[in-house]
């Protein structure tokens, strides 16, 4: 079953499309979900997933963006790590 998606319009400036509308769209996804990552909104996998990319791709992308491939507290690692032992 395809999942449903919704359209947003954006008004952009006229010299803000220097690229072909597509690219720019796909471009758009890719900077919405990195920011949903960045957020704690959406996970790396779902991301990657939504902008239609393997998840190297999108940790690629996102290491570019400043978004950690591991987004992961200290404190619950070593508390994790310390169950572990």
């Amino acid at each position: 079953m395809a999942q449903a998606h919704i359209t947003v319009t954006v008004d952009l400036p006229q010299d803000a499309g220097s690229e072909p509308i597509d690219a720019l769209a796909r471009r758009l996804r890719l900077l919405w979900a990195l920011d949903e990552v960045r957020q704690g909104r959406m996970t790396r996998a779902r991301a990657a997933q939504v902008v239609g990319i393997g998840i190297d791709a999108f940790l690629q992308e996102a290491a570019a963006h400043g978004v950690d491939a591991i987004d992961y507290d200290l404190e619950d690692f070593r508390e994790e790590v310390g169950a572990s032992s």
